[in-house]
């Protein structure tokens, strides 16, 4: 099941095997997206969490799965860094929270490396920190 403790909502239950990431991933990346849907301002977002595969991202917007969306990731103190996404899944929650999993498409290898690099930093400082649990069931793509 999925750990969950930054805001007051309900996470998505686990997803299925075949739609789980492939790629190192962690929810501790310190990251922020704005979204553009069909070119124009969809939302801001926090980044539950990632990996270069795609990511969970929680906000109050709303975005239809199957939408192409660009994301601009901010990681921590780096330049924005533009991604192209889908939606692959969304679930709401009672208080009106909204999760979307993004799949990235059309990943750059430079952008790849930097995803990966701020993932495995995250997971490192976070294997540091006694009696904290990683949790490989976030949900994502």
């Amino acid at each position: 099941m999925v750990e969950y403790d930054r805001m007051a909502g309900t996470p998505p239950q686990r997803w299925p095997e075949n739609e789980r990431r492939r790629l190192t991933r962690s929810d501790r990346v310190i990251a922020t997206a704005l979204v553009l849907a069909d070119g124009k301002y969809a939302g801001a977002f926090v980044v539950e969490n990632l990996s270069g595969g795609g990511a969970l991202l929680i906000g109050d917007g709303r975005i239809e799965i199957g939408t192409q969306v660009t994301l601009l990731l901010q990681l921590d103190r780096a330049p924005l860094l533009p991604l192209v996404a889908n939606v692959v899944r969304h679930h709401s929650d009672e208080a009106g929270v909204h999760f979307f999993a993004v799949a990235f498409s059309e990943l750059q290898p430079a952008a790849l490396e930097t995803i990966q690099r701020a993932v495995l930093a995250a997971r490192e400082q976070r294997r540091e920190q006694p009696g904290d649990k990683l949790s490989d069931d976030a949900a994502g793509s």
